[in-house]
């Protein structure tokens, strides 16, 4: 029913707008001229109406938390960090964990662990250590999650540590110990990401992922597994891409009776557009991005150092990756409206064109083999590196820009000095059981060349 407001204005049809966008062009073709088609194979035209509203339910949490990551050091100092990062509005926190012995009374000490999410990074998966902090969870009633992507690792890496019946086997002792954890999975659907997948490849491969986690462990893993998701840059499909998400694995989740409406999803800014050259253009490209999880209904946003590519971890980088989103919650307010993405025809539109096209791509998978299976014979690594040569393409010839690194150039800005980390990583050439998805950055060949021209 149309409100009172805007009882004097015609309802315009969407024959009348295409009229008179034609009128407009002045002879150009209407196709050509204002309609384009993503790498998804998705056609955006320049106006949606109220037939494309979703057919779908959006899912936006009541509020989202700041994310940041610590390294373990000494139990008293990484105290004082957490302690700080708490006072910044940090709720969600990750531990890096590379020591044998932790005196957790010391590392906890005057923290209420009850409303503060921590998540642990244990090298190895110590079982001591995992036992240690089951049994802390247990008795303060803490919200422990553990930070581990099993079948991630293997797709980056080309290879299982051991192999894989040992570190199935192993991985389900280990979900027999932590038992007081809240998550035990944070599957890294970032990887696909930074790899140069486009969205669809994105949300399809990581729902057969989850898919093979619960043919591994059983339905209860489903309860248990987080999605990290790497936010691009093409804003409005974000936010849609957030949302196919959730349906996606609502779907999935409810084929096995066990339906899940709240998928918990960390987002983290990709590294695929990231540049060394120009680097504090980084600040913008990671406010939009975070910006577009929170409104696409992250629960967590976990930004990153705009400077991380070629420098080391910093306070200074450190309080403006939190500040950019304390800004955004305090100054901008986008969290004061309720689920604002409701009202856009174009999100509604997008956001039904990745659920249709993920679900058909995944069934496709699904029928044929199972996720290991894939990786395998090299179809999902080959279809990544078919888009992600795409992309490389149009951002060699300009029609993907970079602001400052293939346009807008400062070529009076020298960087090579002030390199304190390798910003083009190389993996080790080695035989691997599978073909490994490697992440890139878009910019990082002809960073590459211009900084060996310095």
């Amino acid at each position: 029913m149309r409100s009172n407001l805007f009882k004097e204005f015609d309802l315009i049809s969407e024959k009348h707008w295409k009229q008179q966008i034609q009128f407009d062009l002045a002879g150009k073709d209407f196709n050509s001229e204002v309609n384009w088609t993503s790498y998804e194979g998705i056609n955006v035209k320049p106006f949606f109406t109220d037939k494309y509203k979703s057919v779908n339910t959006f899912f936006v949490p009541e509020n989202w938390n700041i994310s940041q990551e610590i390294y373990l050091t000494k139990e008293s100092k990484s105290n004082k960090e957490i302690k700080k990062l708490i006072t910044q509005e940090v709720y969600d926190i990750t531990i890096n964990i590379h020591k044998k012995n932790i005196n957790l009374d010391i590392l906890f000490d005057d923290i209420d662990l009850t409303y503060i999410n921590i998540y642990f990074k244990v090298e190895d998966l110590d079982d001591l250590i995992l036992s240690k902090l089951n049994e802390y969870a247990k008795e303060n009633k803490s919200l422990f999650h553990l930070d581990h992507d099993l079948l991630g690792d293997y797709l980056s890496n080309g290879n299982w540590k051991t192999n894989y019946k040992d570190e199935v086997n192993r991985f389900k002792k280990i979900l027999k110990t932590i038992t007081h954890f809240k998550s035990v999975i944070q599957l890294k659907s970032s990887n696909f990401q930074e790899a140069g997948a486009n969205i669809v490849q994105q949300i399809s491969y990581s729902m057969c992922q989850a898919n093979e986690y619960i043919n591994l462990f059983g339905t209860n893993i489903i309860k248990q597994l987080n999605f990290e998701i790497a936010v691009g840059s093409n804003y409005f499909f974000e936010i849609a891409k957030i949302q196919a998400f959730r349906i996606l694995w609502k779907t999935i989740s409810n084929s096995y009776r066990i339906p899940i409406n709240n998928l918990h999803i960390i987002a983290i800014p990709t590294s695929r557009n990231k540049t060394i050259y120009d680097y504090n253009n980084n600040l913008i490209r990671s406010t939009s991005e975070c910006m577009a999880a929170i409104l696409g209904g992250a629960n967590s946003v976990k930004n990153f150092n705009y400077d991380s590519i070629y420098k080391n971890r910093n306070e200074f980088s450190k309080r403006i990756a939190i500040n950019q989103l304390l800004i955004l919650k305090h100054e901008s307010h986008i969290d004061k409206v309720k689920n604002p993405i409701s009202g856009s025809y174009y999100i509604s539109y997008l956001v039904d064109e990745f659920s249709k096209k993920s679900f058909k791509l995944f069934k496709e998978l699904d029928c044929k083999s199972g996720f290991l299976d894939h990786l395998k014979n090299g179809t999902i690594q080959r279809k990544v590196k078919e888009n992600a040569s795409k992309e490389q393409t149009n951002y060699n010839s300009k029609l993907e820009i970079l602001v400052g690194s293939n346009c807008y150039a400062n070529m009076d800005e020298k960087m090579k000095h002030q390199l304190e980390i390798n910003p083009f990583p190389t993996k080790e050439s080695k035989k691997t059981f599978i073909e490994p998805l490697i992440k890139k950055r878009l910019a990082a060949e002809s960073e590459k060349t211009r900084i060996g021209n310095e």
